[in-house]
């Protein structure tokens, strides 16, 4: 059986002090709003790009089974 544990350092749920972490990101010369553009756009051209391989698979596996 898996072991369970209790993951340390976990978020509270008002965020903690995750607006401040952000700051000082600003602080520091990262945008914020771009990173977080950048990541969308990352992450939903991984997600077409997964998704479309997924598709691929399956028209193949149909092929095959045809």
């Amino acid at each position: 059986a898996a072991e369970h544990e209790v993951v340390p350092n976990a978020l509270s749920r008002d965020g903690g002090d995750g607006y401040e972490t952000l700051a000082e990101f600003e602080r520091n010369g990262i945008g914020v709003a771009a990173l977080a553009a950048r990541l969308q756009d990352e992450g939903a051209d991984a997600f077409v790009k997964s998704w479309n391989d997924l598709l691929g698979a399956v028209d193949a596996k149909s092929k095959v089974l045809s």
